[in-house]
């Protein structure tokens, strides 16, 4: 009798109550609890009628908007913080809380059918401090968007573009820190997910920086889980920036962890020089780099915004 009423205790019916966030982390800790969600409609992940324990109810659960929704949170797209290949992004407030919107392009549909959910699946697992976080999405038939946290300082390219004058030079400091921020979500996604995750873009215009100047990687569009079956990589075609991808690729066309560390090494000589990839001055970077070291000219590798404010024994 004991056991039948403690059992009752710990059932909470908590169906046809319009659910649209997460369940709060404690309920987890609670012994033996028992919730019933069915009939909750904007929770982002479909959940069974039936009677579940909290814990196995416990993953992350993103909020769903509604194309109004958005309109609303963005004040009706008012205002662009940037464009990239699959949308613009839009500055929005829930509540007051700032977030960054990104509308998908309607001609793209086609192509990204899943495209939604397939980042939605990458980004509830995903939970770092240097990884952007997903604060909801918007998943209509014909208007799909991705809401994530708002990143004040923007992107990374923007503070190594020499042409920008409005921007801020990067301190030499400053540069190390963000790359040790990128290094540390990066190592996260290969030895912190099961399975790991290959980014397969990492580049300056993906790494988002706070009003702290604290890096996180975003944009998780053409991430994939590896291993496959052999334990080793994922087969794929080309679709990265031009620049960014391993030469080894085009032999192998197999992608692993190593495909990423590569990336970031080529990101890690963009924040030392604040040379884009490529250029009209150069076919690569790193061909240029290693010109000038074949030179001794190691200083002038370095942005000339530094003014010798560095130390080439930094790492």
């Amino acid at each position: 009798m004991d056991n039948i009423i403690s059992a009752a205790e710990c059932f909470r019916d908590l169906s046809n109550n319009n659910l649209t966030g997460p369940i709060p982390d404690f309920l987890s800790e609670l012994p033996n609890l028992n919730i019933l969600l069915c009939e909750n409609p904007n929770l982002a992940e479909q959940v069974s009628c039936g009677l579940k324990k909290k814990k196995q109810q416990h993953t992350s659960v993103t909020p769903v908007f509604t194309y109004s929704e958005i309109q609303k949170i963005t004040n009706n797209f008012e205002r662009i913080l940037g464009q990239g290949g699959f949308g613009i992004v839009y500055h929005g407030c829930i509540g007051e809380t700032q977030v960054a919107v990104k509308i998908l392009h309607h001609l793209r549909f086609k192509g990204l059918k899943n495209f939604v959910q397939r980042h939605v699946d990458v980004l509830v697992r995903v939970h770092h401090i240097n990884l952007t976080t997903l604060v909801g999405y918007c998943n209509d038939k014909t208007n799909k968007g991705l809401v994530y946290e708002f990143m004040a300082n923007g992107n990374l390219r923007t503070y190594l573009s020499v042409s920008d004058s409005s921007a801020s030079v990067l301190t030499w400091e400053g540069r190390l820190q963000i790359a040790i921020d990128s290094a540390q979500g990066l190592e996260y996604l290969h030895y912190g997910c099961k399975p790991p995750i290959i980014h397969r873009d990492v580049k300056p215009l993906n790494i988002l920086l706070n009003e702290n100047f604290q890096a996180k990687i975003s944009d998780f569009s053409l991430s994939r889980n590896f291993p496959t079956e052999d334990g080793s990589h994922i087969s794929t075609r080309v679709a990265r920036t031009p620049g960014y991808l391993a030469p080894e690729y085009y032999l192998s066309n197999r992608l692993n962890e190593k495909s990423d560390v590569y990336n970031f090494g080529v990101v890690l000589l963009e924040i030392i020089t604040s040379k884009h990839v490529l250029s009209k001055t150069h076919d690569h970077i790193s061909d240029w780099v290693a010109f000038m070291l074949g030179k001794r000219d190691i200083n002038g590798i370095f942005d000339s915004r530094l003014e010798r404010n560095f130390n080439v024994s930094s790492g």
